[in-house]
């Protein structure tokens, strides 16, 4: 990930939940400070449980602060491991 602002890393994350009950498998923020314009290491694991769900949704969630402030954070190379 590469934090392209002075802030704004922390405020965005992702979140894996099974499609068919909606079950959290990971929630993941941004962290807290990062240089800007690096691009830094980001990663996520979770187990997907042997029934009930078959299919999962990837979601880009923010968490908004007090105030509005513009956030620019790009990703890249989202690899899934089985």
């Amino acid at each position: 990930m590469r934090n392209e602002t002075a802030e704004g890393a922390d405020r965005l994350g992702w979140v894996v939940k099974c499609a068919e009950d909606g079950q959290v498998l990971v929630e993941a923020k941004g962290p807290s400070t990062m240089p800007i314009g690096a691009w830094q290491p980001f990663a996520m694991s979770f187990a997907v449980p042997a029934s009930g769900c078959q299919g999962q949704w990837l979601q880009l969630v923010a968490y908004p602060g007090e105030r509005r402030t513009d956030i620019a954070v790009l990703y890249d190379e989202l690899a899934v491991a089985r």
